[in-house]
């Protein structure tokens, strides 16, 4: 049976992976789980350091330490797809595969419990699920995208020292780690993660908006016109809302930012469309990004010769 468990799992986890269900109806189960993690993990590494031979406290540690790794493989591989769909820039594909990766450790059994029972391999690997998890279905609950982030950020924070704590080790390195991570998503770590579960469909430029579409869009303009406006559509699950920003950038130069609110639920994407005037001669942008500075997508179109 240990020969054969190991192989029943991986199968068990490449169908969870490919067909689970990632309906918004269950985001409260992927957070909870999320947020359950580190609970299960410092009670997993307090079940370890009982050296009791005895049938039940055998039993407590392999059923934490499976609880562990199903909790873990709910977050990364429920969110990982969103993040993936999400993705705009080349460090966003970074970060999807730090969350891909970690989902594949999960997938081997003894790979896996051996990830968390090591006091650095296992606060990371529960770190990379709780953050995951959190920051893509806490939008879904009604939580911005920028307060999700934050959200997901502060719990990897409390979740390092309760390890350490459970695990009687010294807490001044997790600690300095939980402080590091807050100080660099202070400074702007955040553009590196895909804005999940937000998603850019389409994009165009043009001169004026008729039926809620841009009536001429072009990638090149002759002359530069009166006015360009930057028509977006951003496709969320149904029940999200959320402010995003339209920011206008001639040659490189930030030259406007508007903010637009958005609703999911329909798949062909939430249609919205900003104005820029004063145009003259250059390559003019228009760069779809939520209230933390995490990209979707960028228009470009340029005036002049």
């Amino acid at each position: 049976m240990r020969r054969i468990l190991p192989w029943i799992s991986l199968c068990l986890g490449i169908a969870s992976a490919f067909w689970m269900d990632r309906r918004p109806e269950r985001a409260p189960l992927v957070a909870g789980a999320a947020a359950g993690g580190w609970l299960l993990l410092a009670a997993l590494s307090v079940l370890e350091s009982v050296r009791s031979k005895a049938l039940v406290a055998r039993a407590a540690r392999v059923g934490a330490a499976l609880g562990s790794q199903s909790l873990v493989q709910l977050c990364l591989f429920f969110s990982a797809p969103f993040y993936a769909r999400a993705a705009a820039v080349p460090a966003h594909w970074g970060f999807v595969a730090v969350v891909v990766a970690a989902g594949v450790v999960t997938l081997w059994s003894p790979l896996s419990d051996a990830a968390l029972r090591h006091p650095i391999f296992g606060a990371a690997l529960q770190a990379v699920a709780t953050f995951a998890g959190l920051d893509c279905v806490l939008p879904l609950l009604g939580f911005s995208n920028k307060v999700s982030l934050w959200i997901a950020v502060g719990w990897i924070a409390v979740g390092l020292p309760l390890l350490a704590l459970a695990r009687r080790t010294r807490l001044f390195a997790p600690l300095l780690m939980a402080w590091a991570i807050v100080i660099a998503f202070v400074e702007g770590l955040a553009q590196v993660v895909p804005p999940a579960p937000l998603r850019f469909v389409e994009g165009h430029m043009g001169t004026r908006v008729s039926e809620r579409r841009v009536a001429d869009a072009a990638p090149t303009f002759a002359s530069a016109p009166e006015q360009l406006v930057c028509f977006t559509a951003i496709a969320a699950p149904r029940g999200l809302r959320d402010r995003l920003h339209h920011v206008w950038r001639q040659n490189g130069v930030r030259r406007g930012d508007v903010m637009l609110e958005i609703r999911g639920g329909r798949p062909q994407g939430f249609r919205t469309w900003s104005t820029c005037r004063g145009i003259t001669s250059g390559k003019w942008t228009c760069t779809v990004e939520t209230e933390s500075g995490q990209r979707l997508g960028r228009v470009t179109a340029r005036v002049g010769p």
